[in-house]
């Protein structure tokens, strides 16, 4: 049988399981959308007879991860049928992306990750965790200081992301919020999913802290931490990398995507 695409059943079931525990980093977000958010989340296969080539997660009708061969992510792509798309693929792929959206927001990220007991914690200050008293505070502070991200987030969406999130924060001498970071700790791997200091206060090294933070939670039920970070932000790298962090992979990420005509 040629190379084709198949919605998960329980036919690939084992194999597709098989794939995320092999390699648990590379494939975080379809392991994370496959135990908790199977509500909002498909999964596609690229199968050469019963062989999964590629795969393809598709959460909540609006965000798309595609992984495998080039053939293999190449059918899966054509198979994206959502408008606008979030999109992220391996980075050697990116000429696949191109060809078929146009996007007006895109980055290349780099994805670090930290095993248990490598951790090099350093902190300028300890941050406090913060509680849904501290949503409108971290409302703004994302929206500002990372609005091509966070800018469509309102305080209703941060109330509902402390029910199994873990929000870390360090406040100024005011009692304002000036820097933050989440994970979500998951076994056997957790994600720190955002990190964010607002610009009067950086080059404090907050981030660093944050981090060392963030790890602790994470290390206390997981066995490896991961984080993504542009490219571009060359001080955040350096900054995950004082704890311990190394560079994973490279994808390409796009926004707001609309396929080509």
């Amino acid at each position: 049988m040629a190379l084709h695409v198949e919605e998960l059943g329980e036919r690939h079931e084992r194999a597709f399981q098989d794939i995320l525990r092999g390699d648990p980093v590379e494939y975080f977000f379809f392991d994370l959308d496959y135990r908790f958010e199977r509500a909002s989340a498909r999964f596609f296969l690229a199968l050469d007879g019963d062989d999964i080539r590629g795969m393809l997660l598709v959460y909540k009708g609006r965000v798309a991860h595609a992984k495998g061969d080039r053939e293999a992510v190449r059918l899966l792509l054509d198979h994206v049928d959502i408008s606008p798309v979030e999109l992220m693929v391996p980075f050697e792929h990116r000429d696949l992306v191109v060809e078929r959206f146009e996007f007006p927001t895109t980055w290349v990220l780099v994805a670090m990750s930290l095993e248990k007991g490598k951790e090099r914690p350093a902190f300028t200050k300890v941050p406090e965790r913060l509680t849904t008293g501290d949503a409108e505070a971290l409302t703004h502070l994302l929206t500002s200081s990372q609005p091509d991200y966070w800018g469509h987030l309102k305080k209703e969406d941060i109330d509902a992301m402390f029910k199994d999130r873990t929000w870390l924060g360090i406040k100024d001498d005011a009692g304002g919020l000036v820097s933050a970071g989440m994970t979500m700790v998951t076994r056997p791997v957790s994600n720190i999913f955002t990190i964010v200091t607002a610009e009067g206060h950086r080059n404090k090294g907050y981030a660093t802290s944050m981090v060392s933070a963030l790890v602790k939670e994470i290390f206390s039920a997981s066995e490896m931490a991961m984080i993504n970070v542009h490219e571009g932000n060359v001080p955040a790298q350096k900054a995950y990398a004082r704890v311990g962090f190394r560079p994973h992979g490279r994808f390409f990420h796009i926004k707001n995507g609309t396929r080509r005509a």
